[in-house]
Order: structure tokens, then sequence, then C-alpha cells
């Protein structure tokens, strides 16, 4: 009865784990929202709707003629990213809000295992706090922040490989 029993604690933390990395995605997508989000009321209303304006600049790489760089103009080239498979690359400026927000999402041969423990070595190797992290065998997370920008990447399954999106919000002060 022993095994059994084992294997059901083992089941039940693989899926606090799981339950755990999407809480930390959920609020990573959360806080994003709040620093970039804008809602505006009509006065009058009163829980009718919110309305949200926002005035955004969205600059996609051009990934199938750019060879040069398929990461977007204006990202950290110190962040690590595999460039032989990248899925999107963008950027998004908020004028308004005085930030940038950079994406990249790329596969990877490596488990996410190795591509989390790689992306920590590089975030404590360059003194960024980091904020919240989940690791489980089907998804992690990272979240950090560093002189008042923040940078976080998502690892999940994809296609057989290792999807990693990496995000970093920089602030234009």
């Amino acid at each position: 009865m022993e095994p059994n029993q084992n294997q059901e604690e083992h089941n039940h933390t693989g899926l606090k784990r799981s339950v755990l990395a999407l809480v930390v995605l959920l609020v990573i997508i959360f806080a994003i929202y709040l620093v970039l989000g804008t809602s505006d009321r009509t006065p009058g209303q009163q829980g009718t709707g919110i309305t949200t304006k926002e005035n955004v600049i969205v600059q996609k790489t051009d990934l199938v003629s750019n060879q040069e760089s398929k990461l977007p103009a204006g990202m950290p080239s110190s962040i690590p990213v595999e460039t032989g498979d990248i899925t999107d690359s963008y950027s998004m400026t908020y004028p308004d809000r005085e930030v940038v927000l950079y994406t990249v999402g790329y596969l990877s041969s490596r488990t996410i295992s190795q591509k989390y423990d790689e992306y920590l070595k590089f975030m404590k190797d360059n003194n960024y706090q980091i904020n919240q992290s989940g690791l489980d065998a089907k998804i992690a997370t990272l979240y950090s922040s560093k002189d008042g920008d923040d940078f976080s990447v998502v690892f999940s399954q994809k296609s057989g490989k290792t999807y990693v999106q990496v995000n970093y919000l920089k602030r234009l002060q």
C-alpha cells in the first residue's frame, strides 16, 4: 500500500506545482495589466463597463528577411535568447506611460528545467531581484526586476520542445 500512497503524494505535489505556476503566471499578467492598462469610466456610469484607451505602437520584427537580428530593436542584447527557432518577436511602446514591452518567443530542444536554470542563473549573475518563480515539469515561470524594469520568462511544452517566452518591460524615465 505504501507505493500507492507515495504515488498519490507525488501526483498531489505535481498538481500543487502546476496550480502554483498557473497562479504565478496570472499574477504576472495582472501586474502587466495594472502597469499598462488605463481605464476611464464615462461620467454617470456606475459599474456598466470600463473603456480602455491606450496609445500603443507595435513593431513586429521581420523574422523572414531579417537575418542580422531577430530580436526587437532596443531589447537588451545581454538577455540570453536562442535565435535559431524564434516564433514571435515584437515590441509594444506605450508613449503615454513611458514604457516599452519587448517580447520574444522561441522553441528550444533543451528541457524546461534546463532553460529555467539558465535564466535563473542569468538573473542572479546580473543582480536582478527575483520576485516570483515556479518550476514544474510542464510549465515554469520567473519574474524579476532591476533598476525599475521588469523581466519575466515563461516556459512551457510546445510541439515536443520547450517554448520560452521572454518579456522585458523597460521604463523610459
